[in-house]
């Protein structure tokens, strides 16, 4: 586990690579742990965030798409594409993706595993 101390620039090593930092044996020194704040409400929410965005706007170009057929267009056609990879991406990969950044290790199995980071 890494910690973080702000104030000083001084940092040593530990014989696990673990920072821990000193104030040159004044005492005093405060540690915290930012990562775990990181790892388990913001990463994952940011995640949540990109699930339901992504989701809506996703299904809301193919939705305008089906419903207006001058839009049927080689271009058009293309922009649809980019919306069914995004949606299989986001349908098979965020919630993965999730569990993973908040649990720190692929519960999932090895299949799973193969599968969802070859997509």
């Amino acid at each position: 586990m890494n910690y973080y101390y702000e104030g000083y620039d001084d940092y040593n090593y530990d014989e696990n690579y673990t920072t821990y930092f000193t104030d040159g044996g004044e005492g005093g020194v405060t540690w915290y742990d930012p990562p775990s704040f990181i790892k388990n409400r913001l990463i994952p929410g940011i995640f949540v965030v990109i699930f339901i965005v992504g989701l809506f706007g996703n299904s809301l170009v193919l939705y305008v798409f089906m419903k207006n057929k001058p839009l049927r267009t080689v271009t058009h056609m293309f922009l649809v594409n980019l919306a069914v990879v995004d949606l299989v991406y986001i349908i098979m990969c965020i919630p993965f993706s999730t569990a993973f950044s908040w649990l720190g290790s692929w519960p999932f199995g090895n299949t799973l595993s193969t599968t969802n980071f070859n997509i």
